[in-house]
């Protein structure tokens, strides 16, 4: 068990530095999300993998030397005490994982609690297929599944942006909320893994990279945008489960508005995934090899084995 923890947190620390070197500041945002995922559950499927390899195997002929004497009498075996094989170190260790586990599942099914009672205690508008819960904190947008939470009084009066609302409904189109669910349902199951603290931050980033983009081809006004984006940042959010308009990385997601895809460099790294992939099935996977032994028995073996039998019954039959 240790050996695959271990094994878990190398393999997903190599696709999460692939990720940062070649892929975090490329505009190939669908690809981004598509390998974060991918890389998560591949690091936890490739050290289970088991490779079976054998090799025939001639065993060395060796002759039976069997004593011609023959003890008789009676035997005492001393019987020993009970050994207590009782491993404490792992029952402590299996102890310290449970409890951090129902603990942060604990904390998970809260904060599913209170998103939902913010939906059933305030008031729901339909609009475009998803649902704009008007909410009487001074919160920044921020969506949820198929839901949308805005300040009332914002939206009451107007005051609501037409890009927020394009921002948060790209959001909730791709599903963005079941990537931040699968990775905080990995973190409860996981938690004891460092790295997926940056695999959460980097899938959240890139939701806001693929919204960002959806607004910008909507509106064609970047400078706006961009000025919108900075006077959000200085209001907070509301859940960690939720998509928040901005989430701490206004500079980021300005910067990448302005960047422009290269189709040849981007196809080029994309391509690097391949050797990275077979590298850590190579490193991180389980080799087996067995040795084949045939079954040879020499004639030789046989004839002292039946000797050996036949002088046994003599002696005992003289007594």
């Amino acid at each position: 068990m240790i050996t695959y923890v271990i094994k878990i947190i190398l393999c997903s620390a190599l696709f999460l530095i692939l990720y940062k070197v070649l892929f975090e500041r490329e505009k190939m945002h669908l690809f981004n999300r598509f390998y974060l995922l991918s890389a998560l559950v591949l690091s936890l499927v490739i050290p289970l993998m088991t490779f079976n390899s054998s090799t025939p195997v001639l065993p060395a002929v060796e002759k039976a030397i069997l004593n011609n004497k023959v003890l008789t009498g009676i035997y005492y075996v001393q019987q020993q005490p009970p050994v207590d094989n009782t491993d404490y170190y792992s029952l402590i260790l299996l102890s310290i994982y449970l409890t951090i586990t129902i603990l942060l599942f604990y904390k998970f099914i809260i904060n599913l609690a209170a998103i939902f009672n913010k939906i059933s205690h305030n008031t729901i508008v339909l609009s475009e297929d998803v649902r704009i819960v008007l909410i009487n904190e001074d919160l920044i947008p921020h969506s949820f599944l198929n839901y949308i939470f805005v300040n009332k009084e914002d939206y009451s009066s107007g005051g609501v942006e037409n890009e927020v609302l394009i921002h948060e409904l790209l959001h909730v189109k791709q599903k963005h909320s079941l990537d931040i669910l699968f990775v905080e349902v990995i973190q409860v199951f996981f938690w004891f893994n460092p790295f997926l603290f940056f695999y959460k931050k980097a899938i959240r980033l890139n939701h806001e990279f693929l919204a960002d983009e959806a607004v910008i081809n909507t509106c064609h006004n970047i400078v706006n945008y961009q000025y919108l984006l900075i006077n959000k940042a200085k209001k907070q959010s509301w859940s960690i489960l939720t998509s928040p308009f901005n989430y701490l990385t206004t500079k980021k997601r300005l910067i990448m508005m302005t960047k422009t895809r290269s189709f040849v460099r981007s196809m080029c790294k994309q391509v690097a995934v391949i050797p990275v992939l077979a590298v850590s099935i190579f490193l991180f996977s389980t080799k087996s090899f067995a040795q084949k032994h045939t079954n040879i028995v020499t004639v030789q073996v046989e004839k002292d084995i039946l000797k050996s039998c036949l002088f046994a019954y003599w002696q005992l039959k003289k007594k």
